[in-house]
């Protein structure tokens, strides 16, 4: 709508003439503002690490300053000219602005000069070094030994000589990796909060090198390696390039003399990561022939070692120029661990086993499977740790089955079979081998080892079957053993246990729980039953890939620690109920429960049973307790055994408890389903809907007394159903459920012309009375007589109109269509 022109032109009159065109406002002016009100706000124009505006901000500023002044110019200022001849002549110019963007200097200086400047170093060690000593001009290095694997690995190189210091890994001037790589790139120039200074300056501090015996040399190199990282970050924030040989020879120059240099490498790495150096630039300052390598003779080294291996598994390995690197990492580390001598082993074959594993697992990698250079390396690798082992049979072994994988399965059998050594030997010596085994190749040999055990045996012959059979369990206990140390040894929670392998063997082999689930721990004796869950007949019509992720999510919920105190019958009370909310069929299982613990552990039958009822679970069919019970009282009549009278009562009770929580759980699924379920009782689960049980039958009945879009006929049958719910539970109905069943059994068929027999009439009435008394019985009765008689003489007078001869029956006229 718009304003009239009166209006209009007193808004104009309204206005002051006297108004500037525009504002200019100073850039320091903006970034104050800037820096005031949209510090915590904007965040995608701040940089990482920093508080001012980006180059895209600086970019966007410098357009809309140039465009109001072309838009407003300033009368003082003369006119540009319209044409510009020179602009005809020139290559295009570049639509960033001219200028370059400078942040505002730091408020704070020391994280400019980094909290250990060169001048605090007052070693004698340190303290002769100048600014031209600590940063030299790199010198040409003389050629020097590769590691590769044309060299023989017992040559270590000489890092006393005069020019070792100043010698890195591949730096030929025409090295892809060094051309590319200048400090200013990469991971280098990402800025440190205050709390990585303050975590440096508490390592320093505590003594970060415990193992080594001049804690006071390796705090003052350490610190001298720092300064120089942080001398480098505030050059780099300057504008200035650092060259990466230069820089790695000036590291290298901070490494203390002795035979306790390799264990600087801890502080060094650890430094080099909080600086957010780059994988790649990390393992090729550790690849130099003259950076030492710590031994393998601590837990610490181990952790180093692995540390490794996940920085080499992050780099690119299509590249070229890191195979080389890789390998002389590897090859070294292998080298330095091999050079020690007999007496000083490392930490043992358990500690070994764990980095065998990794570096074979590296191996496996299926992301680059063609790189065989890279595969050669890591093969040479685990030939030489293989040497470290304690235990000279452990290596064969290894070799063998790293060479031939396929017999692996034979190899494992044979050894659980022999019988040169003894039990507790034979269990040392493979958890130890199979330890240093990746997952991926471990697991489809568990199966097959535990399918062999069995089969090994000759189980026909009835002369040798005790033999047999206490042979085996010999052995399949043994096997169960190794198979819970390598659970420990994994630890994967989100794998499939080993010990729960070992038992699908044993389903492959069709062994029932009944006969050998007494042998095993409660949480195994889960395992078996959850390997034989697959296979049963009440799950044949679920998905196997929804029985498969409940077992997988099971195994979880029975790693938890509070799941580890608890009894055998508990934990398979838990299987049954998680098995009922997962609304998978749960009575193959029970029955399989049932004839584990009958005869000598009947008890724990109740006690299961109990439980569920406890949890207000049920189970998905009662077929196989009835027939249990049947047949447990027959034996005792025939018998005359009171005992097996009395559990088989004690049975039925408890089996009559849980049926009405299945027809409860049945009544609510109805309901659902029907879209009569009251909307305040439709989330919540099932444990508080049995306690208002009496309460919701009477909602639902009278729910399906008022629903027409059913028939009379089911609305009677539901209610009827619902009622016996009630009585066989010993519940009292009120006067909500008596008015639902004279609505649908008297009411209702009558309003629709149906015959209503005087059986159900008499049935009605007696309830009615039970609960609001006879004289509302009577009158019941009485509107019940007069109807049915005007419906018989409507349906009488039709038939005589039709010339019909004998009785006119109500329903037959009903469906000729005359009444």
């Amino acid at each position: 709508m718009q304003r009239p022109p009166v209006a209009c032109r007193r808004a104009v009159n309204q206005l002051d003439p006297s108004l500037p065109q525009y504002i200019w406002i100073s850039d320091d002016l903006l970034s104050r503002v800037f820096r005031h009100f949209v510090h915590n706000r904007c965040i995608h124009q701040r940089r990482h690490g920093s508080h001012v505006p980006g180059p895209l901000e600086a970019r966007r500023r410098g357009l809309k300053r140039r465009m109001t002044a072309v838009a407003s110019p300033n009368t003082g200022a003369p006119i540009p000219p319209l044409f510009n001849f020179g602009a005809l002549f020139r290559y295009p110019s570049s639509p960033e602005p001219s200028f370059k963007y400078q942040p505002p200097s730091l408020h704070n200086r020391q994280d400019a000069l980094g909290p250990f400047p060169l001048d605090e170093v007052k070693d004698a060690a340190c303290s002769s070094l100048s600014q031209s000593d600590l940063y030299p001009e790199p010198p040409q290095p003389p050629p020097t030994p590769n590691i590769d694997s044309q060299t023989p690995l017992h040559q270590e190189p000489e890092p006393d000589l005069p020019h070792a210091r100043h010698i890195i890994a591949d730096a030929e001037p025409s090295s892809p990796m060094l051309k590319s790589k200048t400090l200013h790139e990469g991971s280098h120039t990402n800025s440190l909060n205050n709390d990585t200074q303050i975590h440096e300056e508490n390592n320093l501090q505590s003594g970060r090198l415990e193992n080594s015996p001049k804690s006071e040399e390796f705090t003052i190199c350490l610190k001298h390696f720092t300064s120089i990282l942080h001398s480098v970050k505030a050059k780099d924030k300057k504008g200035g390039v650092y060259p990466t040989s230069s820089l790695f020879a000036d590291l290298r120059h901070c490494y203390p003399n002795g035979s306790g240099a390799g264990d600087f490498s801890f502080s060094a790495v650890d430094s080099l990561t909080r600086f957010r150096w780059a994988s790649e630039d990390i393992i090729m300052f550790l690849s130099s022939p003259d950076v030492p390598l710590p031994k393998l003779d601590s837990q610490r080294s181990i952790k180093f070692v692995k540390q490794l291996l996940k920085m080499s598994s992050t780099l690119d390995i299509v590249r070229e120029d890191l195979i080389p690197i890789l390998r002389k990492v590897f090859q070294k580390l292998a080298v330095n661990a091999n050079s020690e001598s007999s007496t000083n082993k490392p930490l043992g074959d358990a500690a070994l086993g764990a980095v065998y594993r990794a570096i074979w697992e590296r191996q496996l990698n299926e992301k680059y499977p063609t790189r065989l250079d890279l595969i050669d390396a890591d093969r040479n690798s685990l030939h030489l740790f293989g040497k470290l082992f304690d235990d000279p049979f452990l290596g064969s072994n290894l070799r063998r089955l790293h060479n031939d994988q396929k017999s692996a399965v034979k190899l494992i059998t044979d050894l659980m079979t022999i019988k040169t050594i003894s039990r507790q030997e034979r269990i040392s010596h493979l958890s130890l081998l199979l330890n240093c085994i990746p997952r991926r190749l471990l697991n489809p040999w568990i199966v097959p080892v535990s399918t062999r055990l069995h089969a090994s045996w000759n189980w026909g012959k009835p002369v040798s079957e005790n033999h047999a059979l206490n042979t085996f369990k010999t052995r399949f206990m043994a096997w169960l053993k190794i198979l819970r140390c390598l659970d420990q040894s994994f630890a994967d929670p989100n794998a499939i246990p080993f010990t729960a392998m070992g038992f699908e063997g044993l389903v492959v082999r069709k062994c029932q729980p009944s006969e050998l689930g007494h042998w095993f721990l409660p949480q195994e004796q889960v395992y078996f039953l959850l390997s034989w869950l697959p296979y049963l007949e009440s799950v044949r019509e679920i998905p196997s890939q929804r029985v498969n992720s409940f077992i997988k999510e099971h195994y979880k919920f029975l790693a938890l620690e509070t799941n580890s105190r608890l009894d055998a019958h508990e934990l398979l009370a838990d299987l049954l109920v998680r098995l009922f909310q997962a609304k998978i069929p749960n009575h193959g299982v029970a029955k399989m429960i049932l004839y584990y613990y009958y005869p000598e552990k009947r008890g724990r039958i109740i006690d299961i049973l109990e439980h569920l009822v406890n949890q207000k679970t049920s189970l998905s069919s009662f077929k196989f307790l009835y027939q249990f019970i049947s047949k447990i009282r027959q034996q005792a009549e025939n018998e005359s055994n009171k005992r097996d009278l009395h559990f088989a009562s004690h049975l039925k009770h408890v089996v009559s408890k849980l049926y009405s929580i299945d027809k409860f759980s049945s009544i609510i699924t109805r309901a659902q389903k029907s879209g009569l379920l009251p909307a305040v009782y439709a989330n919540q689960p099932m444990t508080i809907l049995l306690k208002k049980d009496v309460e919701l039958v009477h909602q639902i009945a009278h729910q399906y007394s008022i629903d027409y879009t059913r028939s009379a006929l089911q609305a009677s049958r539901s209610i009827y159903g619902l009622y016996w719910y009630l009585a066989l539970r010993q519940h009292a109905i009120g006067p909500l459920f008596t008015r639902a069943l004279v609505r649908t059994a008297l009411m209702r068929p009558l309003m629709e012309n149906r015959f209503v027999s005087s059986r159900t009439l008499i049935w009605v009435c007696n309830r009615v009375a039970e609960v609001e008394g006879e004289d509302v019985a009577r009158k019941v009765e009485y509107s019940f007589w007069v109807f049915r008689g005007e419906i018989i003489l409507n349906a009488k007078g039709k038939w005589d109109e039709v010339g019909g001869v004998g009785k006119a029956h109500v329903n037959t006229m009903r469906r000729l269509g005359l009444v």
